[in-house]
């Protein structure tokens, strides 16, 4: 029949752009919301366990150069978990971004074809904020001890912290040397004023600030507000 009918050739193209528009205004909103309002991120690995489980979802606040307009360094709390941006960024044209974007929304962030995530330090990973601006830190048998900027005395992570939460310290052998691999142990540090120090609540076997060093706070890019997924285990997060 629309082999010979202009009619009803004219009015399926008109239906099919009408479609092609909603879907480009869908994502074009979608893009919106999660860049300037709130941010879904899909948790892949074990590392902040046991607060946030591998396979989880949770949605960040976005700040820094998520929201180069309302960024407030106040935003960013000690014990908070945050989200940064890829360390390594890989090239990729207009094309294959856009590409990344739309295929990252309809797999609810189980693909991007153009994307190379395979080192954890190259993906947007999620850390909590153990050490602040001009923090003296040193860890030793994988526990953080901080003596804050104003502070006299050096406590634990968790004395120093607002929020509770637990760490994963896993068993190693007799006379491990903890300065290989993944530090247990390592001499005090002083952080800059504009340095966060982040560390996985799994702290044996995943890449932290220990490895790539403390980040400036433009390089935060998100910080967790609830987990959402899965649904027997939503929460608010501090």
């Amino acid at each position: 029949v629309y082999e010979f009918s202009y009619t009803l050739r004219k009015q399926l193209k008109e239906k099919i752009v009408t479609v092609l528009l909603c879907i480009i205004a869908v994502l074009i909103f979608m893009h919106l919301i999660f860049t300037f309002i709130f941010s879904p991120v899909f948790v892949r690995t074990e590392s902040m366990e046991p607060e946030i489980a591998k396979q989880s979802a949770v949605f960040m606040k976005p700040v820094g150069i998520q929201r180069p307009f309302v960024f407030n360094i106040k935003t960013i709390k000690r014990g908070d978990i945050v989200k940064i941006a890829p360390l390594i960024e890989n090239e990729r044209s207009f094309f294959q971004k856009t590409v990344d974007i739309v295929t990252n929304y309809i797999t609810f962030q189980q693909y991007k074809p153009f994307s190379k995530n395979s080192s954890h330090v190259n993906s947007s990973a999620i850390y909590r904020v153990v050490g602040m601006p001009g923090d003296t830190i040193y860890m030793k048998k994988y526990v953080l001890y901080v003596k804050p900027k104003d502070g006299v005395h050096f406590l634990s992570e968790y004395e120093v912290s607002n929020v509770n939460y637990e760490t994963i310290i896993s068993q190693v052998p007799v006379n491990w040397d903890t300065s290989i691999g993944i530090q247990g142990d390592f001499s005090e540090i002083t952080l800059e004023k504009d340095q966060y120090f982040l560390l996985c609540d799994n702290r044996v076997s995943y890449i932290d600030s220990r490895i790539f060093g403390a980040v400036n706070a433009e390089q935060i890019t998100g910080v967790a507000k609830w987990q959402y997924y899965p649904f027997n285990s939503m929460q608010l997060l501090p």
